[in-house]
């Protein structure tokens, strides 16, 4: 009996909990709902050079997404996720292997590389396998240098 009571409490749940994560549209520029954006925020996260905002994490469509926002307008600056069932439409995911050319389509900020945006507007962040990468090691490599680089997450957004 117990057993199908809760089965009827989870079934009921779940229409609600599927409609708070369809509220919000993972889309740059887009307006996260009043409900989804805390007044009140205790951290911030990078999400340039010298931007920071506030942030919340959700998990849409089976995947984890954490979402950086513009706190007086709610609107969705930076997407991030390194979730390893996130794929991208060209079947790129966290975990895979891509070959970086030196000089090549990718720039490094402060804190990491991301390579070329992929055709549904994603940038993947990649590392050196083996090593962590910095401005100084890419700025040692001679153009058309290939290494392979390993997929940590991907990206959307910024400033």
């Amino acid at each position: 009996m117990r057993a199908i009571i809760l089965s009827l409490l989870l079934i009921v749940a779940m229409p609600s909990f599927v409609a708070t994560q369809s509220d919000i549209k993972l889309k740059i520029g887009a307006k996260l709902p009043r409900k989804d954006a805390p007044r009140k925020y205790n951290e911030m996260m990078r999400t340039a050079t010298n931007q920071f905002r506030p942030f919340i994490k959700r998990t849409i469509g089976k995947i984890d997404y954490t979402i950086a926002y513009d706190e007086r307008t709610r609107e969705i600056k930076f997407i991030y996720t390194e979730d390893k069932n996130f794929h991208t439409v060209n079947g790129l995911n966290v975990g895979k292997e891509i070959i970086f050319t030196a000089a090549g389509p990718a720039y490094m900020d402060d804190w990491e590389i991301l390579t070329y945006e992929t055709p549904d507007g994603w940038s993947p962040h990649v590392t050196f396998a083996g090593s962590s990468a910095g401005r100084e090691f890419l700025n040692k490599l001679k153009p058309g240098t290939q290494l392979p680089m390993n997929i940590t997450g991907f990206s959307k957004g910024g400033n």
